[in-house]
C-alpha cells in the first residue's frame, strides 16, 4: 500500500519524491512521444507522403530541442 510506504517520510522527503516521480513520468512521456512520432515518420515515408513526413520531422525536432 502506498501509505505503508510513504508513511515515515518527512514532508521534504515526500516532496522530494513526488518530484522525482512526476521527473519520470514526464521523461517516460516524452519517450513514448518520440517512439510514436518516428513510427508515424517511418509510415509517411514509406507512403512517399513527403508533406507529412515534413511536419513530422519538424514536430520531432522541436521535441528533441526542448
Amino acid at each position: 500500500r502506498v501509505e505503508d510506504k510513504y508513511m515515515d517520510f518527512t514532508e521534504f522527503t515526500l516532496k522530494l519524491e513526488l518530484e522525482k516521480l512526476v521527473d519520470k513520468l514526464k521523461k517516460d512521456r516524452r519517450k513514448d512521444y518520440l517512439e510514436d512520432l518516428r513510427g508515424k515518420i517511418a509510415e509517411a515515408e514509406a507512403e512517399g507522403d513527403i508533406e507529412k513526413m515534413r511536419g513530422l520531422l519538424k514536430e520531432q525536432q522541436e521535441m528533441l530541442s526542448n
